[in-house]
């Protein structure tokens, strides 16, 4: 299973696995700084599934600095 905000770049990734001889995974939008998705992830998850072993969240979050010189 993959989420990601960005439905396009999950749709690239699922079929770059394919290429790789992988089976199509199941692809959900979410953004994980919103408890209602995160829900859904979880509940689109355990309806395809039946049930999680492992999660995994890798996220970035960009700041902005202020260029000071």
């Amino acid at each position: 299973m993959l989420a990601a905000r960005d439905s396009d770049r999950l749709q690239i990734v699922a079929q770059q696995l394919q290429s790789l001889g992988g089976t199509a995974p199941l692809t959900v939008s979410c953004d994980v700084t919103n408890a209602a998705q995160v829900k859904t992830l979880v509940d689109k998850a355990l309806d395809y599934y039946g049930y999680i072993d492992v999660t995994m969240l890798a996220f970035m979050h960009q700041h902005r600095y202020k260029n000071f010189s």
